[in-house]
């Protein structure tokens, strides 16, 4: 937990610099403006959880390497101390049963947002034939 952005930010500059791990992913949940890309959906689809995510390999570490777990991606969860002191268990509950109907909701967006740019013939061409009854 991290009182303030800037510790936060520092933390992050300190993960990048480590020749031990290598950051597979970073997903930052904490702009006010969430969303509205293609593989999160619109801004409305937010789920107002504030953090940052890190994918992290240990891929510097020996030890990791004779475990062989230095190609496993491990996930670093970065929060606000005044974000983590108002959430219950309920709240966070309510968030992975959110992001689950928020991956749905993304997949369907991204559907009707291909189906918006694609010509008319071409859709129609793309729809199954209904067979004539015998």
């Amino acid at each position: 937990y991290f009182d303030s952005v800037t510790s936060l930010e520092a933390c992050l500059r300190a993960i990048g610099q480590d020749e031990t791990l290598e950051v597979v992913r970073v997903k930052s949940t904490m702009q006010a403006s969430c969303g509205d890309t293609q593989e999160q959906g619109p801004s409305f689809l937010f789920g107002g959880m504030r953090f940052v995510s890190v994918g992290l390999r240990l891929v510097g570490s020996e030890q990791a390497r004779s475990l062989c777990v230095d190609t496993h991606v491990c996930e670093l969860l970065l929060v606000l101390t005044d974000v983590a002191r108002v959430e219950t268990s309920e709240m966070h509950d309510a968030y992975k049963e959110w992001r689950k109907v928020k991956r749905v909701a993304a997949a369907m967006w991204r559907m009707v947002s291909w189906a918006s740019r694609v010509p008319d013939r071409q859709v129609a061409a793309s729809r199954p034939v209904a067979l004539a009854a015998i």
